[in-house]
């Protein structure tokens, strides 16, 4: 259909291209099921009239007009005159080869016509694929868009590829302050959730000082020491990457993926602030709650996803637990794991928890986390840790045991709701409510009904 609708454009005068990462992923063998076809030659108006004849017209964006027609799976749209900063003006009447020199990346500037067939590369993006080289394709029309930075390092990381010399100079020289922090959230995003190893993108953030500039949590990582018995890799960044390297290779285990991977990102971001030294070596006790805060704080500069930062910051949190719940296993009650698994998804964290201690080099890596998950994992199954915990007591039912709403209610709940989690039973739980709701001296706060009766006793 879409060739159809391409021969259609060129029997109105215009033409009709494969662009951007569809183009490249087609070349590079990787299945990608977003196709861009941009149109030369013919008006905007022009191009609305041709899609119109093969189906409903649906303009996308307020700002560069994006066509959609129909169920067609393609995005339709007029080349981009001033770059991707000022996406407001389109020139459908550049040529081809100024419509490609707008492109970010040579590996992304390759044009495929459709009618035909014939692959169009000005710029040698077909060699930078071959070679993996991330290579901007003019000086002048790349700072147009800040954003490309970030762009590089998510592809860099994504395809394994290497930035160009020339292109990591002219980055260095460009002012990344005042992009929109919803665009930056997107491509560390991709970087987190599309790339083998997002180390590599991270290090290249690194070595080009935008941590410095633009993430100053995430530099304090770099040169934070920690005790080499336990880390033998180096500081809190070095180990960072490592961890973020391991859990990419598990996300898709993770009941939410993209807070597993923010997680890994910052699950030692309080370490820098609590770490201090002593005569038994470095220390970071505190770090898991730091951890928290300043995982959402940083987060918050990126995302107003609430549930997400939410649950990324619980991970965080948490992150310990399997650990420390194994060291302590012959103390440990079950209503300790309960609490957990209410606290955090305890499947997620056991995953978390595993690639922390395979991020590291020597004999604290993957052999020796195996026995604290063959343990979790056993008490796990032996609970049923993975299935959410309903609360056995509700309002209604504090209602129907004949007690009057109010405040108190809450506090009531979460008496009953600690000891089902301690393990007793719905009877029994019943009737410590009752002995506490007395206890309290909530019983003069009620007016309990009998059933026979109707009247208050």
């Amino acid at each position: 259909m879409i060739k159809k609708i391409a021969e259609a454009i060129a029997s109105c005068g215009g033409r009709a291209y494969y662009v951007g990462g569809y183009i490249r992923d087609l070349l590079l063998g990787i299945d990608n099921k977003d196709i861009d076809v941009e149109v030369l030659g013919i008006s905007l108006l022009e191009l609305t009239d041709v899609l119109s004849e093969f189906g409903k017209v649906e303009v996308i964006g307020k700002s560069f007009r994006v066509l959609k027609v129909g169920k067609i799976d393609a995005d339709f749209c007029l080349p981009r005159c001033n770059g991707d900063s000022d996406l407001n003006q389109c020139n459908p009447y550049l040529s081809t080869e100024q419509a490609a020199k707008r492109r970010d990346f040579t590996i992304n500037s390759i044009m495929q016509d459709i009618v035909t067939g014939q692959i169009i590369d000005f710029f040698g993006g077909q060699a930078d694929l071959h070679q993996g080289i991330i290579r901007h394709v003019d000086d002048e029309t790349f700072i147009e868009d800040p954003l490309r930075v970030y762009r590089a390092f998510q592809f860099a990381a994504r395809f394994s590829f290497d930035i160009a010399d020339e292109t990591c100079k002219l980055m260095q020289n460009i002012n990344l302050i005042g992009i929109a922090k919803e665009r930056v959230y997107e491509e560390f995003r991709k970087l987190l959730l599309g790339a083998d190893k997002p180390s590599i993108g991270f290090r290249y953030m690194q070595q080009m000082g935008i941590l410095d500039t633009m993430h100053p949590l995430l530099a304090q990582m770099v040169g934070c020491p920690q005790e080499p018995r336990h880390h033998p890799e180096g500081d809190v960044w070095n180990h960072t990457l490592l961890v973020v390297d391991q859990a990419a290779s598990q996300k898709e285990q993770a009941s939410n993926p993209e807070a597993f991977m923010w997680a890994a990102l910052l699950h030692d971001i309080g370490k820098p602030c609590v770490t201090r030294i002593n005569e038994n070596g470095y220390t970071a006790y505190g770090h898991d709650t730091k951890g928290e805060e300043l995982a959402i704080q940083f987060m918050k500069s990126l995302t107003d996803n609430r549930d997400l930062k939410k649950e990324a910051g619980a991970l965080v949190r948490e992150h310990m637990k399997p650990l420390l719940l194994y060291k302590e296993r012959k103390y440990v009650s079950d209503g300790a794991l309960r609490r957990l698994a209410r606290r955090v998804n305890i499947n997620d964290i056991l995953l978390l928890a595993e690639a922390d201690h395979k991020g590291r080099d020597g004999e604290y890596g993957a052999e020796r986390f195996e026995p604290i998950k063959d343990w979790f994992i056993e008490k796990i199954d032996a609970l049923k840790l993975d299935k959410i915990v309903e609360p056995c007591i509700q309002g209604r039912d504090l209602i129907n045991m004949g007690y009057k709403p109010g405040p108190y209610f809450g506090k009531v709940l979460r008496y009953a709701l600690e000891l089902q989690l301690d393990g007793l039973s719905a009877e029994e739980i019943y009737l410590q409510v009752r002995s506490y709701m007395s206890e309290q001296g909530f019983d003069n706060q009620h007016r309990e009904i009998t059933p026979e009766t109707g009247k208050q006793n």
